[in-house]
């Protein structure tokens, strides 16, 4: 009964915002407190779910109606990549989750194969907040890394839809915010960017047998930042935003010449996903 009353005050809201009334809010000087209660309405529905991918069970919180609304169209559009990457691991391998967001790539992979090592990589302070909450929720173990893996180090900003940028003052597009319905729509979060093998060099980490790239169209600058790691890779899954990356074939041609062999999987919406072996 809770969440029908909280859909409906919040599509009232969104009515409201979108109407002749919201204009009128908008002329008193109102619009800002009536958007403070809809975001109060939309926090309401934080709710863990059961996520099912390949015969194993994980548990996910949504922050969100507008989360919950938008979970089947995004990640459960996924399930096949997400059933592709846990029957590939193995007891013995070493998964990289670049770009884990809240952590269903990690945490399917740690419950599906205990003994696999997963290292998450998320530089958002609200997502890492998020991943460590799936950790918990799973009892799973991973290692997570507070850095954006790049081509350089550098110092960055964070974009509420996970988008790497130098521009301080750079904001998401409204249609991202409505989809993804975070919680904290943070214009921008500063974050550290690292060079790959650097990184992994430093940090002594085992080299990644697995590892799924997802980072919102700066996944051919995450590859040329692992050239020294790459070779002992088996397999590469990746989402290839084509609108942010230059050109679509120096991703190809990068993979080629790296020795991987890659193949276009399926399409969702304005993105794909390739496995690379």
């Amino acid at each position: 009964m809770k969440d029908e009353t909280l859909l409906k005050a919040r599509s009232l809201l969104q009515w409201l915002w979108e109407s002749k009334t919201g204009r009128a809010a908008e002329s008193l000087g109102l619009k800002a407190e009536l958007k403070r209660v809809y975001d109060a309405v939309d926090t309401e529905a934080t709710a863990v779910i059961s996520f099912d991918v390949a015969g194993e069970t994980i548990d996910l919180e949504l922050e969100t109606v507008a989360e919950r609304d938008g979970f089947d169209d995004y990640q459960g559009a996924e399930k096949p990549l997400m059933a592709s990457v846990v029957d590939t691991i193995g007891p013995d391998d070493v998964f990289y989750d670049v770009g884990a967001y809240i952590g269903t790539y990690s945490a399917l992979v740690a419950t599906a194969e205990p003994e696999a090592t997963v290292h998450a990589f998320e530089p958002g302070p609200h997502r890492r907040t998020r991943l460590r909450r799936t950790q918990f929720l799973n009892d799973t173990e991973f290692t997570i890394h507070d850095v954006a893996l790049s081509n350089k180090s550098t110092n960055a900003y964070l974009t509420s839809g996970g988008r790497i940028t130098n521009d301080p003052a750079t904001d998401i597009s409204q249609e991202h915010k409505q989809r993804q319905g975070q919680k904290h729509q943070h214009e921008r979060d500063p974050i550290t960017v690292a060079h790959g093998d650097t990184y992994v060099r430093n940090q002594g980490l085992e080299l990644p047998t697995v590892m799924k790239i997802d980072v919102e169209g700066g996944e051919l600058q995450v590859l040329e930042g692992l050239t020294k790691t790459l070779p002992n890779c088996r397999d590469l899954f990746i989402e290839v935003h084509p609108q942010d990356v230059a050109n679509v074939e120096a991703l190809f041609e990068f993979l080629s010449i790296h020795g991987f062999t890659a193949n276009r999987l399926f399409d969702r919406e304005n993105v794909f996903f390739i496995h690379a072996q």
